[in-house]
């Protein structure tokens, strides 16, 4: 009889600590196992060529659609314009057809810059952090007449939309 609760007795502590740091250890944010709908950077190249949106590439980035960190997102791309102005536009790969398309184009010259931006909302953030700022379309029913907005994200998850226009708050603390 001893012979077998030893052995028992480890099998019930490694089941428990195996419970313990499946369910304790897990990742607050479940990773990627999808596809987000941002193209490549050779389909958006591509894309932007034989729709002649820019002239040149300056930047390109991936900007979570609604502060979804881990959902579907956009392709920003910066360059300038075949008039040599800057322009953003932003792409996603359909996830059925996958085709890319285009969801939107501004002239940065319309609204306020992100350095701008980054200055007015630096002193709201915790100390020691800095903001993530991404400009993106926005359909906020209350702003009809706003179509683009600086996405703000701080540290403690905190978010606020600031109009890309005037740089005045439209969501947020």
């Amino acid at each position: 009889m001893k012979l077998l609760w030893k052995p028992s007795l480890f099998l019930i502590c490694l089941f428990g600590l195996f419970l313990l740091l499946n369910f304790t250890l897990k990742p607050a944010t479940p990773p990627v196992t999808g596809d987000t709908g941002v193209p490549s950077d050779l389909e958006a190249q591509q894309f932007i060529e034989d729709h002649q949106l820019l002239a040149t590439v300056r930047n390109r980035k991936a900007v979570p659609i609604r502060f979804v960190p881990y959902g579907p997102a956009y392709l920003l791309v910066t360059g300038t314009d075949s008039n040599g102005e800057d322009k953003a536009v932003w792409l996603v790969r359909d996830l059925s057809t996958k085709q890319v398309k285009l969801i939107a184009s501004v002239l940065l010259k319309e609204g306020v810059s992100e350095y701008a931006i980054r200055e007015k909302v630096t002193p709201l953030a915790p100390p020691g952090t800095a903001p993530l700022i991404s400009l993106a379309p926005i359909n906020l029913p209350q702003f009809p007449e706003e179509r683009f907005g600086w996405h703000v994200t701080f540290a403690n998850d905190e978010t606020m939309i600031l109009s890309f226009k005037t740089g005045e708050r439209l969501t947020g603390k």
